[in-house]
């Protein structure tokens, strides 16, 4: 029996075959089989609803949306499930009478709606690129006031003040959306 508060684990289960899979099934696997089945247009709709929130999440808060998208998915009428092809049952289409299916359980459902969430489609990547700036200049005002307080304390034995520091150029500290990604490239100009 589940603790208290928690919700038994759906297991993947490979020896029950499904011969024909339904409008609320994730079928999981490439190519436009899998991507234009109902099934999965659903669900992409309903990641959408959950993407703003989850790319908005702290590293810690993500899994918990993963496992939202996947609870409401399985909680539909008739429930939710994600697929996998039996191996060896022919190519993955559903007009392919001979391909059986399984239930992957949730750790792999989990793992398709947090691959599913991080996509950057075209509706997100404004808010992406509008977090990215909002990250940067962040990072930036550290940086500049943790360089100004290092560089007045190193400057307390020359004489000179906080106010005569200068970062060149005018421009501060600099960071692109490219070095926030890669966690590099933070360049603060000192004379």
């Amino acid at each position: 029996m589940p603790a208290a508060g928690k919700e038994r684990e759906r297991p993947e289960d490979p020896d029950t075959h499904i011969q024909t899979p339904g409008p609320n099934d994730v079928l999981l696997g490439r190519g436009g089989g899998t991507n234009n089945h109902e099934g999965n247009v659903s669900f992409r709709a309903l990641v959408a609803e959950h993407k703003i929130r989850y790319l908005d999440a702290t590293k810690v808060d993500k899994p918990k949306v993963a496992r939202e998208v996947v609870k409401l998915w399985r909680a539909m009428e008739p429930p939710g499930r994600f697929l996998a092809r039996v191996s060896g049952t022919g190519p993955i289409t559903t007009r392919n009478e001979d391909a059986l299916w399984y239930d992957v359980g949730d750790k792999k459902a989990r793992e398709k709606a947090s691959q599913c969430l991080r996509e950057r489609t075209a509706d997100v990547i404004p808010y992406v690129k509008n977090l990215h700036r909002k990250k940067a200049e962040e990072f930036n005002k550290t940086v500049v006031a943790a360089a100004t307080a290092s560089n007045a304390s190193l400057m307390s034995g020359t004489g000179a003040s906080a106010s005569q520091l200068s970062f060149g150029g005018g421009g501060g500290a600099t960071l692109s959306s490219n070095s926030l990604m890669s966690g590099c490239g933070v360049g603060v100009g000192l004379p």
